[in-house]
């Protein structure tokens, strides 16, 4: 994981990963209580029941937001809010925001999730905001250099 920097308007730490596979994300550190996250894949061919663990994993390390990019993004999104809701046997103490950019450029998703991916009730301060990319390492050096060089970033 690298930090990037922080967001202007909040102080709050950015940071890019590159994952191998969606697998790799069940092991993935978060670096704050709370995390915002850009999720970049492709992930039509990913079997629905890793994408609902990498999911769980995330809401049980502070996830509160998650934006989703790439071919696939639309089922990503729906299992991560199936996940939030989970069996319905008990009430979640997670209030996930979620949104899915199948429409938008890259460029868009990125703009979305830096300026307007704010959780509702969260100390922006003790928030991370986590840009994960899988599978594709071209993608995540353009991703890495997008963030970097953003109008909202102060660089590390």
């Amino acid at each position: 994981m690298k930090l990037l920097g922080e967001i202007k308007s909040s102080q709050s730490r950015v940071y890019v990963n590159f994952s191998e596979s969606f697998d790799s994300l069940n092991s993935l550190d978060f670096q704050a209580r709370h995390s915002v996250v850009l999720l970049v894949s492709d992930s039509v061919e990913v079997d629905a029941g890793v994408i609902y663990s990498v999911a769980d994993h995330f809401l049980r390390n502070g996830l509160v937001y998650v934006c989703t990019w790439g071919d696939g993004c639309e089922r990503v999104h729906d299992i991560f809010d199936e996940a939030e809701v989970g069996d319905g046997s008990s009430e979640s103490n997670v209030c996930l925001m979620s949104t899915w950019h199948s429409r938008d450029t890259l460029d868009e998703a990125i703009e979305f999730f830096l300026t307007w991916a704010i959780p509702p009730d969260r100390d922006l301060a003790i928030t991370s905001y986590l840009a994960v990319v899988v599978g594709d390492r071209g993608l995540y050096d353009i991703v890495d250099q997008k963030i970097t060089t953003a109008s909202q970033i102060i660089s590390a």
